[in-house]
């Protein structure tokens, strides 16, 4: 593992998106669920009042360097203002 980890380094630097340069295009993963596998909706918590705005920010720091997107029903929290 950690050859292949000193080989790539240069993929394992910051985070975002992985680029083939090759082609010039993004890297897409996709996840493989088994048919019967049943879906398990998790309770929302309640952020507390001096975290909601540094969790705010950090979750549009994350979509403005286009790392994560913006998709409000999946969010497992809940901002009270």
């Amino acid at each position: 593992m950690v050859d292949l980890i000193t080989k790539y380094s240069h993929l394992f630097q910051g985070i975002g998106k992985i680029e083939d340069q090759k082609n010039n295009c993004e890297i897409l993963g996709r996840f493989h669920m088994k048919p019967e596998a049943v879906q398990v909706t998790q309770k929302t918590w309640q952020v507390p009042y001096f975290l909601q705005e540094p969790l705010k920010k950090c979750l549009e720091q994350g979509v403005n360097e286009d790392i994560s997107e913006k998709v409000p029903f999946l969010f497992g929290y809940k901002l009270k203002p």
